[in-house]
């Protein structure tokens, strides 16, 4: 008892002293199992004299490298952490998830930048938009108060201007909603700033909820507006963790467990010192390289893992990760439907095979067929359906048993009068 007395003591006085030098760490706790816990702050808003160099994406035959296609990039919208979830999001309801956002703008699909809603000054300040980030009223069709109509002052204030004024808003539609970006009196969080919770021994934190009520975890936070939105997260499947090596740790999260979320179809979120970030892709011909979404354009950036991004040398060290479960469509019971079903394949994206599941109800499916299409139009495989057939894996290839290359492709069930289309991603 002695040993681990001092062993602790000595792990809070490392920590005492890190945390004294690092204008982010906001607090220490001990979590119920014990742990050492620092929660940090992410406050990084746009700086106004730099912007990262652009870069282009690897080409797609790169063995060596592998990019999720097709993740939103997102500039600044009232915080970086929310507006990094809301790339996340925005990618999920893009292939599949597409209840994540239910707005009327671009037939109710994501678009993959937020250029398409309008800046606006609040207080003196310019500020772009994005509703899966912050909803405000007058945004995206909204005709009552939101996130920042109730939330947000200026960069860095105290102030919630809904307290002592009017009623909040319910909680929905936005990711800085559930994550506590902005909200002081719930939350002790001043505008742009979200909290999320580590351990400098490099053990995952996962899904941590001890510090409620009082205040919240980002991480935690977006598991919930997960959940608002329908969709369920995998046991132990939201985490942050602090990277491999960080501050001599031999627990952290590695390059290698990025690669394997990347090649898995998840991105993750980038945590640099005051600053979140959206990881969507790598290249080993590099020494390591990411590939991500920084929240400040609309463009595409690199960083060395464990490295440090842009002049100001904000370090990584740790990530935020998200696993979704397959969504399940709750009004469909594939054993009772009266029509046919063409249901979302799983896993979406996918490297190396997929699951495409369906219903049909004609008796006789002789005519009946899926048929696999490139983003052209053109045919790449077609699999004719036995009567008694309720599933077809596809394996990546063409008619003539050919591996495709990585992408997007569409899926077309044909049943007599009956089609239904959907889309998936392969990733190599």
């Amino acid at each position: 008892m002695k040993i681990i007395t001092i062993t602790i003591i000595i792990l809070c006085t490392s920590i005492l002293l890190f945390a004294k030098e690092n204008e982010y760490i906001k607090e220490i706790v001990i979590d119920e199992s014990g742990r050492t816990l620092i929660g940090m702050i992410f406050p990084g808003q746009p700086t106004e004299d730099y912007r990262a160099p652009i870069v282009e994406l690897p080409d797609p035959d790169n063995r060596d490298a592998n990019v999720i296609p097709y993740v939103p990039a997102f500039d600044w919208s009232f915080g970086c952490s929310a507006t990094a979830a809301a790339m996340i999001a925005g990618y999920y309801d893009r292939v599949g998830y597409d209840n994540m956002y239910t707005g009327p703008t671009n037939d109710g699909i994501m678009p993959l930048d937020n250029t398409c809603w309008p800046d606006t000054i609040i207080n003196g300040q310019l500020r772009h938009q994005c509703p899966l980030s912050a909803t405000c009223m007058g945004l995206d069709g909204r005709t009552t108060f939101g996130h920042v109509d109730d939330f947000w002052y200026s960069y860095g204030s105290s102030v919630d201007p809904y307290f002592g004024n009017w009623d909040q808003h319910v909680y929905g539609d936005c990711t800085a909603d559930f994550m506590g970006t902005n909200q002081y009196q719930n939350w002790n969080r001043i505008d742009a700033a979200t909290y999320f919770f580590f351990d400098l021994n490099g053990t995952p934190v996962y899904d941590y909820i001890d510090c409620e009520p009082l205040e919240k975890d980002g991480c935690h936070g977006f598991r919930e507006f997960i959940e608002s939105r329908g969709y369920n997260v995998q046991t132990n499947g939201n985490y942050s963790q602090t990277i491999y090596g960080y501050q001599g740790n031999m627990q952290g999260f590695s390059y290698d467990q990025f690669k394997a979320e990347i090649d898995a179809g998840r991105p993750a979120i980038i945590q640099i010192m005051g600053h979140s970030m959206v990881g969507f892709g790598y290249n080993d011909y590099d020494e390591n390289l990411i590939y991500l979404h920084d929240t400040w354009d609309h463009e595409i950036h690199t960083m060395t893992w464990g490295g440090t991004y842009g002049t100001y040398n904000m370090e990584h060290f740790a990530v935020s990760v998200f696993k979704l479960e397959q969504p399940v469509n709750i009004n469909t019971d594939l054993a009772t439907v009266e029509k046919e079903i063409l249901e979302q394949n799983y896993p979406n994206p996918f490297n190396p095979t997929t699951t495409i599941s369906f219903k049909l109800n004609t008796e006789n499916t002789m005519d009946s067929k899926l048929i696999i299409y490139n983003v052209k139009g053109q045919r790449v495989k077609q699999y004719q359906i036995s009567n008694d057939q309720s599933l077809i894996v596809w394996d990546g290839t063409d008619d003539e048993n050919q591996p495709v290359s990585s992408g997007i492709y569409f899926y077309t069930l044909d049943v007599g009068d009956f089609q239904q289309t959907r889309k998936m991603i392969l990733l190599k």
